[in-house]
């Protein structure tokens, strides 16, 4: 009977090992401010994220304490199956629908759905977008980051077909986009 005890002790205590030794997983960290952002995990030193830095760092992921800029202090849960971008800034992002397609595929699109409008501030623009506002631990669900260009990397498709592509933005580089758009677009007609 000794010898059995001892057994499942001995096959618990592996197993609890095994269960601890997880992998490290990457997690993007986002600083889009115009100040530098101070990070500590748990299970590493202090972290300087740089204004308009990303950064990529490999943590265990499950019940994790997180302190920003030395004083903000947040308990998180990073569930190995999903992956993250961290926002200790607590800024707005924004997720782009983008509509790929052949003309006929657009058209068809743009007939059953129409065209979507969205506020960002005052501005009214043309696009199918989503808000995210002041969340720490934004869960990625998107296809293509702000830092990543879609256009030369979606497939192609049939002479009739559409597809969406979602695309991540920083509220900031959105804001500076759609103002710059707005006033090249305003200088054109000026030239007129």
């Amino acid at each position: 009977m000794g010898r059995n005890v001892l057994f499942w002790w001995q096959l618990i205590f592996i197993v609890g090992l095994l269960a601890c030794n997880s992998k490290p997983k990457e997690i993007l960290v986002d600083n889009p401010t115009e100040k530098s952002i101070s990070i500590k995990f748990d299970q590493t030193e202090k972290i300087i994220i740089l204004p308009g830095e990303m950064k990529t760092i490999s943590l265990i992921f499950g019940k994790e304490n997180l302190i920003v800029n030395d004083d903000k202090k947040y308990e998180i849960i990073l569930d190995n199956n999903k992956d993250y971008l961290l926002n200790p800034g607590l800024e707005t992002y924004y997720i782009e629908n983008i509509i790929y397609g052949s003309e006929k595929g657009l058209k068809q699109y743009y007939k059953n759905y129409g065209v979507k409008k969205f506020q960002i501030d005052s501005f009214i623009i043309e696009g199918e977008y989503e808000v995210i506002k002041s969340k720490l631990l934004i869960e990625k669900n998107w296809t293509f980051s702000f830092n990543e260009t879609p256009f030369d990397k979606v497939k192609q498709v049939s002479t009739d077909e559409y597809f969406k592509v979602r695309k991540l933005h920083r509220g900031t580089d959105l804001r500076k986009q759609i103002l710059e758009s707005m006033i090249k677009q305003a200088k054109e007609e000026l030239k007129k």
